[in-house]
């Protein structure tokens, strides 16, 4: 069975989900909710690429966060870490290695 160490989740992550609700009108309106957890990072991959004549760095990386943190991440979400923001890519659909999660993101930073 696969461990977690808890003190592996030493890393801050933001996560930005985007939230359809009504208004008073019955309007549809997307508002943005923010959380704020513990993640252990894992390197999964790193690569560059050019695309219409501009260097990428593209970084996948994978995430493991507690089960809870985890309920709070949509497909749509996007995770950030020491400066840099990821798209979510792909995530567990059951508990982990006794309640913890993991979430593969992917970061397309332009290069210089």
């Amino acid at each position: 069975m696969p461990h977690v160490d808890p003190g592996e989740l030493r890393y801050r992550i933001g996560i930005r989900t985007p939230v359809r609700t009504k208004d008073d009108n019955d309007h549809y309106c997307e508002r943005v909710e923010t959380f704020y957890g513990r993640a252990g990072v894992r390197s999964a991959k790193g690569e560059d690429s050019i695309e219409d004549g501009a260097a990428r760095s593209i970084d996948t990386v994978q995430f493991i966060v507690r089960w809870g943190l985890r309920q709070k991440v949509t497909r749509d979400s996007t995770i950030f870490h020491r400066g840099r923001s990821y798209a979510v890519d792909w995530m567990d659909e059951t508990p982990w290695a006794g309640q913890y999660a993991r979430i593969r993101a992917v970061s397309r930073d332009q290069g210089e």
